[in-house]
Formats: structure tokens, sequence, C-alpha cells
């Protein structure tokens, strides 16, 4: 019996799926997760889930043919929310993006304290993309016109959006990235809670602000982290769309 279990040869793949909960991933994918030969199994992370796929042949070839249709139905049902595979990170696959296009970034962000930009310079070839970023800008550098700050508030769609524009001039990329948020009770109010969260994207052709609110009880760190996510999916994506 032994011999028979020995000649079968174990193929696994990890696919990565961010921007939907692991409870909505299972319910999209049930009946897969049923499945005996090849399994398919979720680790949820922060932010993301991995699914991992395994198959059992008698090769690897036969192996990975029966691996190959699950892939593809996953694909089919979760469509882009599925962004790599194995060792691709969010950051890998968004320098890799911007080395195709060979674009450049620049990033400013005042909630996360520097992780975004932390796991940007990360990945290994990243600095012919990444051109630099700045944490906060206390002094305003950025010429952020206190009018626009009264009318619309500092934390609001419309402020981040002209921060992203703002740091992609100042650093002389072709994209800008910038987040803000509020980290504390003192500057939270009932229309602003705390676990709020912008974030401005500027490409070489437009701009935008959006806003996420992330669960308070999650606590500052996680959700520091969450947005780090959130904003390097933002990216991935609008990168995707400017093609």
């Amino acid at each position: 019996k032994n011999n028979l279990t020995n000649n079968y040869t174990l193929v696994s793949k990890i696919l990565k799926v961010t921007g939907i909960p692991e409870s909505n991933l299972a319910e999209e994918i049930e009946d897969l997760l049923e499945s005996v030969n090849p399994t398919v199994a979720p680790y949820a992370n922060i932010g993301e889930v991995k699914l991992r796929l395994s198959a059992k042949g008698q090769s690897k070839k036969e192996a990975e043919a029966l691996l190959k249709p699950i892939e593809e139905e996953i694909r089919k049902r979760i469509g882009v929310k599925c962004y790599g595979v194995n060792d691709d990170t969010l950051s890998s696959i968004a320098i890799r993006k911007l080395k195709e296009k060979n674009q450049t970034l620049s990033i400013l962000e005042s909630f996360s304290g520097g992780n975004l930009s932390a796991a940007i310079s990360a990945i290994q070839g990243s600095s012919d993309v990444f051109l630099g970023s700045l944490i906060e800008d206390k002094n305003n550098i950025l010429e952020i016109s206190s009018n626009l700050i009264n009318t619309y508030g500092y934390l609001s769609n419309e402020v981040i959006e002209l921060m992203a524009i703002k740091v992609k001039k100042y650093i002389g990329s072709d994209w800008g990235i910038a987040i803000s948020g509020i980290k504390d009770t003192e500057e939270a109010s009932s229309l602003k809670p705390i676990g709020l969260v912008n974030f401005g994207i500027a490409s070489p052709k437009k701009s935008f602000g959006v806003s996420k609110i992330f669960p308070e009880n999650k606590g500052v760190e996680t959700i520091q982290k969450l947005s780090v996510v959130f904003a390097l999916d933002l990216l991935r994506l609008s990168i995707m769309e400017s093609d």
C-alpha cells in the first residue's frame, strides 16, 4: 500500500485574493471547497485570503492537469480580486505593472506611518519605480490651500485627491498615492469616525479620492495594515484600468 501512495506526486499552488472577505469568498466557491482531488483550502490573512490548491497525480503533469480547471473556475468567479500566485504580493504586482509601463510612483502617507512606503521599498528592484515618499506634510510643503481644507475638511476625498496630485508633481513621478485617516478619538466625530481612511490616486491621466471605514474594534495597528493593503490594491486596479 505504501508503494502506491509513494508513487503519487503532489502539486500545490497558492492563489492570492483581496477585496473580498473570507466568508464571502467561501460562499462564491462553496462547491469547490468540497472537492477531494484537487483540494481547495482558504487561509485568511490581514486584508487578503490565500487559497491553497493541491492535486495528487501519478506524475507532475497529471497533477497539474487536475489543478488547471479548478484554478480557471476560481479565477472566472472572482475575477480581478485574484491578484497573484505563490510568492506574489500586492506590492510586487504593483511594481511589476509599473515597470511594464515604464512609469514611476511617489507616496504621501499621514495615517499609515510609512508602512505603505516600506511595503513598496521592500520589493527587489522597486527603486526603478518608487521615487520617494513624504510621511505627513506637517509644513504644508505641498501647499494645500487652507480654503479647500476649511471647505471639505482635512480628511476628505477632495483634499486627499489633491494630495496625490501634489505629491506626484512635487516628486516628479507618473503616479501619486496618498493616505490619511483618523487615528484617535480627538480627531473623530459622528461624521468622521475612527477607522475612516481616505485614499487618493493620481495617474498620468486622471485622479480621484475614495474613503473607507475600517471597523474601529480592530485597533489602529491593524487598521493601518488594512489600509496599506487597500491602497496597494487600489493602485494595482488603477494601473490595470489605465491600460
